[in-house]
Parts: structure tokens; C-alpha cells; sequence
């Protein structure tokens, strides 16, 4: 996977076992990369071309820019939705439709033995219901646990990869919050689970991991070891 863009010399080379880090210690740039990066992650144009053994890919719905690790909710409506149609995609190729085609039956049948019981009105009821209708009345969503900030990431990460196809996780100043066996983990779930990761940095961290592959912009925006330390 490669992430290019007209203001940058260099490609970003992604691989599931080589992090790439892009550092950008000029805060214009930075800000600049974020900006642009996140109006096309949220489907608006911008310059930044995301493409895989040279074919192009959709940045809104392949690569997802996480600026705040505490900010993630594994239950939005987005990863909702996308559960919800895995579901009933499911459901319909499988022998569980006869089971569900017997449910809304039932269903029918004792709205209407309801409905009888307030025969002085008269009624009218929804009969089509769906599975998705009846997983939101449900309220079926992801079980979340919070005590490990970390572990709720990758769990975030992992279930967004898995539900809504997406590829690349874009993590802004993670070395910030975490220490290095905490990254080292990160970086082992990523590369079992199989999604991609860029971090993009606002310093130049003290120490370089052995999977990493530094990307350094200074602050004259002059690029310093391209090719990593």
C-alpha cells in the first residue's frame, strides 16, 4: 500500500510489517496534513492518493484518521450499520431466514391478538418488519471494555477492519500517550489482525523500534533520512 501526495517528495510505503512514522516537526505541515487527510477520510476531495500494486483506493472507505484514542466509540453509527447489513446479509443465505420468517410471523400474530384486545379503535400496524429493524429494537452492539485504553484501540481497530472494510489506521501522536512495549503490542495486533498503520508524529521519538521506518520532515521542511535510521 502507498499514500503519495504533490507536496511531498517521497512516497509513504505502508506494509504489515514495516510501521512507517511520518515526523513532522513544522506544525503548518502537520496541521496541513491532518486537514486534508481528514476532509478526504470523511469523503470531500483532496490531493493525498491512497493506492494499492498501483490501483487506486477510496480514502473515505479504506483509511480512518484517529486524532484522539480516547475519543473512539466501537458502538457509532457507522460501525452500527455496517453490523447491522453484515447480519442480515448473513441471515438471508442461510437456513437462519426460515428461522426469522417463522419469527415475524409470530410477531404478526401476536400484534394483531394485541391489537384485538382494543377493538373500540381502529388499527393499523407495520408487518415488514426487518432484521435490521429488529436488532436496533435489540439494541445489539459491540461489548466494550474501557479499562485497558490500549486494548480498546486494537479492539476498535480490529472490529472497523472486520465491519466496515476499513485498511489503513492513521494515528495521530500515539508515542505521546503510550509507552514502547504498549506500541510493540499495537504493532503485533496489527500485523496478526492484518490492517495497516501510519503514525504521524508532531517530534522525533528518542528511540526507533526495529519495525518502524522513519519519514522525517524538520521544521524548514527539509526532508532528513527518507529511507529511515
Amino acid at each position: 500500500m502507498k499514500l503519495v501526495h504533490p507536496d511531498f517528495f517521497f512516497p509513504i510505503e505502508i506494509s504489515e510489517t514495516e510501521i512507517p512514522i511520518l515526523i513532522l516537526e513544522n506544525p503548518i505541515c502537520f496541521r496541513k496534513f491532518i486537514r486534508e487527510l481528514r476532509e478526504q477520510a470523511e469523503g470531500r476531495e483532496g490531493r493525498w492518493v491512497l493506492s494499492e500494486d498501483n490501483a487506486p483506493l477510496k480514502i473515505a472507505a479504506t483509511c480512518e484518521l484517529i486524532l484522539d484514542p480516547f475519543a473512539l466509540e466501537v458502538n457509532q453509527k457507522k460501525m452500527l450499520t455496517s453490523l447491522y447489513d453484515r447480519i442480515e446479509k448473513t441471515a438471508a443465505s442461510s437456513e437462519l431466514l426460515l428461522s426469522w420468517n417463522q419469527a415475524e410471523s409470530y410477531f404478526q400474530k401476536v400484534t394483531e391478538e394485541l391489537l384485538s384486545a382494543s377493538d373500540e379503535f381502529s388499527l393499523i400496524y407495520r408487518n415488514d418488519i426487518s432484521i435490521i429493524d429488529f436488532l436496533k429494537f435489540m439494541n445489539v452492539r459491540f461489548e466494550e471494555d474501557t479499562n485497558d485504553v490500549m486494548e480498546y484501540i486494537i479492539d476498535y481497530m480490529r472490529m472497523s477492519a472486520q465491519v466496515t472494510g476499513t485498511r489503513l489506521f492513521v494515528l495521530c501522536n500515539l508515542k505521546l500517550f503510550f509507552d514502547s512495549q504498549e506500541i510493540e503490542y499495537l504493532y503485533e495486533q496489527a500485523q496478526y489482525d492484518k490492517f495497516y498503520l501510519l503514525l504521524v508524529e508532531g517530534y522525533t521519538p528518542d528511540q526507533k523500534k526495529k519495525e518502524e521506518k522513519w519519514l522525517i520532515v524538520d521544521k524548514d521542511n527539509c526532508v532528513i533520512m527518507p529511507n529511515g535510521i
